[in-house]
């Protein structure tokens, strides 16, 4: 029960911020509708919201080249949530916790009461691992659903626009012409590279439900490794790559894993992205294999903690 509650409270904390992402962007930057509509359904006519308008020309006008639902269209909306709004920035920062969060109060309570002992004498270690990884990569479904979410959301509210881009709006005309081109193949390749990042940040809630038993600290450990590991990832980009090695990715640093919102302006520097996912895969594997790998490794951890 405990871990549907967990489960409910992180999707409920996600639907919140999502809801607040949009209510920032369409109070910053879309008209406003319930003005539209006022003036649309009592114009021309005797209220005071149709004052402002001489004649009927002003009027259609108006109607014609004001309408907030065809200025703002499904893709400028869902990009200015998720590139502009600071509450989806904060859920960019705790997604990797709330996927270690919910890996941990999935599994911890096997590995800590003792039932790992019961489970290992009819199954397999590798078959239980392989178990805790499938658990791990059901969790990091949630982000493709915070992205579809998103999408929906915004083309419920433009009234399902998508054709009439509004160029003004367009916040890096030198990343955003290919996604405004191919949003769709863009948006697959943005969903596949944040799934397997976030997988990789879930496979951290493995190895850390062993190290303690108390499940918060465990917690608190795997966001502590994710930091350092950020900080690695950094120092690699940054200094390993650019400066010694000399490879050049742009403006966007690829290797920064806090701030993962990539753009990119073709596909040819797609290969980078798919390699810096992945690489913090195999890290998260070899950490994982390096800790509790093995059934002798996870038994001595389980009887230190109890002794």
């Amino acid at each position: 029960m405990k871990k549907k509650k967990i489960l409910i409270l992180c999707l409920l904390f996600i639907i919140i911020v999502i809801g607040k992402s949009f209510r920032e962007v369409i109070v910053e930057y879309v008209p406003n509708i319930n003005k539209y509509e006022e003036i649309k359904h009592n114009c021309p006519g005797e209220s005071e919201v149709c004052l402002k308008f001489k004649n009927n020309q002003e009027l259609e006008k108006y109607l014609k080249e004001e309408n907030p639902r065809k200025k703002f269209d499904a893709i400028t909306l869902s990009t200015y949530v998720v590139e502009t709004s600071s509450s989806f920035g904060i859920l960019v920062f705790l997604s990797p916790l709330i996927m270690i969060l919910l890996v941990v109060f999935k599994i911890h309570s096997d590995i800590n009461s003792g039932f790992i002992k019961n489970i290992l004498t009819r199954e397999k270690y590798s078959s239980l691992i392989k178990k805790y990884v499938f658990i791990a990569s059901k969790i990091a479904l949630i982000i493709p659903f915070i992205y579809i979410l998103i999408f929906l959301l915004s083309l419920f509210l433009t009234g399902f626009n998508i054709s009439s881009i509004s160029e003004d709006m367009v916040l890096r005309p030198e990343y955003d012409t290919f996604k405004y081109n191919h949003f769709f193949l863009y948006g697959l390749i943005l969903i596949c590279i944040q799934y397997i990042l976030h997988f990789s940040y879930a496979l951290i809630g493995i190895f850390v439900s062993f190290i303690n038993k108390n499940k918060i600290l465990c917690v608190i450990f795997g966001y502590i490794y994710f930091i350092i590991l950020c900080l690695v990832y950094l120092i690699v980009g940054a200094f390993i790559f650019r400066d010694i090695i000399g490879f050049n990715y742009g403006d966007i640093n690829y290797f920064n894993l806090i701030g993962n919102y990539w753009f990119f302006n073709d596909l040819s520097i797609i290969w980078v992205l798919f390699l810096v996912v992945l690489s913090v895969v195999a890290v998260n594997y070899f950490i994982l294999y390096l800790t509790v790998g093995k059934k002798e490794k996870a038994i001595n951890m389980y009887e230190k903690q109890n002794s």
